[in-house]
């Protein structure tokens, strides 16, 4: 037996986020489980997960949580709607986003007499409870490669609601076999924003240029020869390209958060894996 669901999709109240992004009048500590659906479901819902075998995995995609920061990035403003956001803030959840080697979680369920939710263990879990906005965020759950031994990866997606969710504490979907919707709208550049043109300006260049301290920034992630566990980048000096760590044909902005210096050699890697 199949399961009829192609992923699972969570809304994220504010008792889900970690404190800096919770709504300014919420009063309560916090969870780190997000509500599915009712219990009744249960059979199905670990179904989709092929019975939480032991060898499924689940993993963030770097780039997806990226671009959800930047669809959200107006959010870090509005200092009346939530307890401690900030423009500092968002800086530093894009370099935690930057800097973070493992983005595995380890999911599981919980229920109780009415409710079925799914919890994670991890720092990328962590780290998702830091950035994402709730209210108008989901987590979204897929099965993108079923293996024979009856167990699958997963891919776990942070993305922004068409709508703004109402406030409650079982705020949670799943969907079908629907096609997924497409979550960025469309925009026409604004004359003179420099962070929907793609030439980097001269003096984003050299703010950049300084933080990368002349050096190409490649890791792992570009390069699978560079080790992983110690952080090591290439750090050449010579030939070296402004990069837009989100592509801008993936919708990343020319801003000093999404711009580092590459290589010409690695800045070449980098897009043949993207294409």
């Amino acid at each position: 037996m199949s399961s009829t669901y192609r992923n699972i999709r969570c809304n994220i109240p504010s008792s889900f986020v970690r404190k800096q992004m919770k709504l300014a009048n919420d009063r309560g500590h916090g969870e780190s489980k997000l509500y599915v659906g009712p219990v009744a479901k249960k059979e199905e819902f670990d179904l989709f997960f092929l019975g939480w075998h032991p060898l499924n995995t689940y993993e963030f995609d770097h780039v997806e949580l990226l671009l959800y920061l930047q669809e959200v990035e107006g959010e870090f403003s509005r200092h009346s709607k939530y307890k401690a956001v900030s423009k500092r803030l968002y800086n530093q959840l894009m370099t935690e986003v930057n800097r973070i080697k493992d983005l595995r979680v380890n999911l599981s369920s919980h229920t109780d007499r009415s409710r079925y939710y799914i919890k994670g263990k991890s720092e990328a879990w962590m780290l998702m409870r830091s950035l994402a906005v709730p209210l108008m965020s989901e987590l979204v759950v897929e099965q993108i490669k079923a293996h024979e031994g009856g167990y699958a990866d997963y891919r776990i997606t942070l993305v922004r609601s068409e709508k703004e969710h109402p406030k409650s504490a079982m705020s949670g979907k799943r969907q079908g076999s629907k096609p997924r919707r497409k979550r960025r709208r469309s925009r026409k550049p604004k004359v003179g924003a420099a962070e929907n043109l793609r030439a980097v300006p001269q003096d984003l260049k050299d703010q950049v240029w300084k933080r990368c301290q002349g050096m190409c920034q490649a890791n792992w992630r570009v390069d699978s020869v560079l080790d992983k566990n110690s952080g090591d980048i290439c750090g050449s000096n010579e030939n070296l390209e402004f990069d837009h760590i989100v592509p801008f044909s993936r919708g990343g902005k020319t801003t000093y958060c999404n711009l580092q210096l590459l290589c010409q050699k690695h800045n070449r890697m980098k897009s043949d894996r993207e294409v």
